[in-house]
Order: C-alpha cells, then sequence, then structure tokens
C-alpha cells in the first residue's frame, strides 16, 4: 500500500509540476526591473508583466504598521490568449487598466518578442484622459531574455 500512494504522490506531484517548452520568468531587455512571467496549459498561455512604477510621493498606502510612501510601486498586468506553433496573441488591459490591449507575442530560442496589436480606452482611461491609442507606437516591439 505504501508503493501505491508513494507512487501515486509522486505522479500528481510531477503532474502538478508541468512546465511548457516557453513556461519561465523573461527579463526586458531595454527596462530595467520589468519582467514576464509565462504559464502555459495545452494551448492557453496567461502571461504576468511585473515592474516598478515611479512615485511622485503623492501615492501612498496604509498598512497595520502605518502609512507607507513608496519611491516605486510594484505592479502587475494580466494577460492571456492561445498559443500556436510559437506565437501566441493576448488580450488584457495595460497600463493600470486603462487599456484594452491586444498583444503578440513571438518566442525564440533565446526569449521573446513582444509587440502591441492595439489599445482602446476603457472605462479607466476615458475617465483618466489617456489616449491608448497611441500606445502601440510609443512602445514598439520589446525583447526580453528568458532568464529562468
Amino acid at each position: 500500500m505504501k508503493k501505491v500512494l508513494a507512487t501515486l504522490a509522486l505522479s500528481a506531484s510531477s503532474l502538478a509540476m508541468a512546465a511548457g517548452v516557453y513556461d519561465g520568468i523573461y527579463s526586458n531587455q531595454n527596462i530595467a526591473n520589468e519582467y514576464l512571467s509565462v504559464h502555459t496549459s495545452g494551448s492557453r498561455m496567461i502571461v504576468t508583466e511585473y515592474t516598478a512604477a515611479t512615485s511622485n510621493g503623492t501615492v501612498y498606502f496604509s498598512s497595520p504598521i502605518g502609512t507607507v510612501r513608496p519611491p516605486a510601486v510594484p505592479v502587475w498586468q494580466l494577460f492571456s490568449g492561445t498559443l500556436v506553433g510559437s506565437t501566441v496573441s493576448l488580450t488584457g488591459q495595460y497600463p493600470f487598466n486603462a487599456c484594452d490591449v491586444g498583444l503578440t507575442v513571438n518566442f525564440t530560442t533565446t526569449g521573446l518578442t513582444l509587440s502591441f496589436t492595439g489599445a482602446v480606452n476603457n472605462t479607466i482611461g476615458n475617465s483618466t484622459g489617456v489616449s491608448c491609442s497611441s500606445l502601440p507606437s510609443l512602445v514598439g516591439t520589446q525583447s526580453y531574455l528568458k532568464i529562468f
């Protein structure tokens, strides 16, 4: 019985730890401290961007230990889509959820390239007056190196 339980436990842990060929952490080659975390399940993929936005000192957070005014605020954005070959088309919201965006990610042997395919204002974008339509030309194509 112990052998059966051990076999089941090992099998379950390997299934839970299974990773796709593109899964990992990628570092932006042009922007310091910007990373993408890539996760696949079959042909479905989620990509999370982690970065730190500079604060002008007016942003503060209240916590049980007091108020904190950080010089930079860690932020993340989540995108999802379908992987076809080495390319994934993603949708999500960016930056700070102000724009509904489309992105194309092309995986290479050492990393990936990311390009915005479109961006439109949503309710947050409209209320803050940002111009989401200019985002693709402002950001251009970004290159990331796989580091994990």
